[in-house]
């Protein structure tokens, strides 16, 4: 249920890059991590409006990008924080 709520995706074969398009309907906020081969993805995003805030946290040569309400934020390893209005 997380990965439908946060969007997670892959983009490329072997889930090398990830798309993670958020679908949070009528919730405020979603948090969890998603089992990976190269460790876990972690997400914590918080909606208000049309803002999403939060931080996406990709393992190690895992990269990828975030779309929300048309807007793109690219995402490198590690802890990206995000803010898209």
């Amino acid at each position: 249920m997380l990965a439908t709520f946060a969007g997670i995706q892959p983009q490329t074969p072997g889930f090398k890059k990830v798309l993670i398009r958020p679908q949070l309907q009528k919730l405020e906020s979603v948090k969890g991590n998603i089992p990976h081969w190269a460790g876990d993805l972690i997400v914590d995003f918080k909606k208000n409006g049309n803002q999403l805030t939060g931080t996406v946290t990709l393992p190690t040569s895992i990269t990828g990008r975030l779309e929300w309400n048309g807007k793109v934020v690219e995402l490198k390893s590690g802890e990206n924080r995000v803010s898209v209005h």
